[in-house]
């Protein structure tokens, strides 16, 4: 599966996934199959629930957490993690 970064997009989450260890248990995720294009010079908002994950994916913008599972993210034209082969080798071809 090829995945690529919107064209013009400023951020673009491809199927990011996050979870999180939990002592003497099964790990929480926080995120799964999350997909979202950000457009520039746009306004987004997210909204949902309590424990939705909207922390966590604000976090991964930031930089403040990374990804556990496959999926691409990308700010601007600059690929901030890869976390799948098939994420490096878009990279390589949108450069």
């Amino acid at each position: 599966m090829r995945v690529e970064q919107a064209q013009g997009a400023a951020i673009t989450f491809d199927r990011v996934e996050k979870s999180f260890a939990q002592k003497g248990g099964a790990p929480v995720m926080a995120l799964a199959d999350c997909s979202l294009t950000v457009e520039p010079g746009t306004i987004t908002g997210i909204i949902g629930r309590s424990g939705a994950g909207k922390s966590t994916l604000l976090r991964m913008v930031n930089g403040l957490e990374r990804p556990t599972g496959a999926g691409c993210w990308s700010a601007g034209a600059t690929w901030a993690r890869r976390r799948a082969p098939s994420c490096a080798r878009s990279a390589a071809r949108s450069a």
